[in-house]
């Protein structure tokens, strides 16, 4: 599937799998996802593991 994460103004664009899905939740694989959008992922995750 293609997805589109939002964060503010900025737009991380990717390809995924579902992996998983259970009762807790689903789990993805990231098949296809530009160096820039992966470099914008990267920061919002550390940005939000610093919390």
């Amino acid at each position: 599937m293609k997805l589109e994460v939002r964060s503010g103004l900025r737009k991380i664009n990717f390809t995924a799998v579902v992996r998983n899905i259970g009762p807790d939740g689903s789990g993805v694989e990231f098949v296809h996802m530009r160096d820039e959008d992966r470099e914008k992922l990267r920061k919002l995750v550390q940005r939000h593991l610093q919390l």
